[in-house]
């Protein structure tokens, strides 16, 4: 991660893998990967945003899943700085 600004870190993700291309159930992964890149680069409040606005969005299918324990330990982890 320090090779890169977080800018360019979500640009060449965006690159590589556009959200678009995802089918809707791997999308979570891709906004946890954005969260992880935006608190690395500083961006507390927007990775904050992204993580919020995932766990409204996931519901109960994801409930007690990976993408679900992930997002709430970046939101513990981001809280505690």
């Amino acid at each position: 991660l320090p090779a890169l600004s977080a800018a360019d870190a979500l640009t060449t993700m965006a690159w590589l893998q556009p959200l678009e291309s995802l089918p809707p159930e791997r999308q979570p992964l891709w906004h946890l990967c954005q969260a992880t890149l935006l608190a690395h680069g500083g961006q507390k409040q927007q990775a904050l945003q992204v993580l919020n606005e995932l766990l409204a969005r996931m519901g109960p299918k994801y409930a007690g899943g990976s993408y679900e324990r992930w997002a709430n330990e970046q939101l513990a982890a981001l809280k505690k700085e």
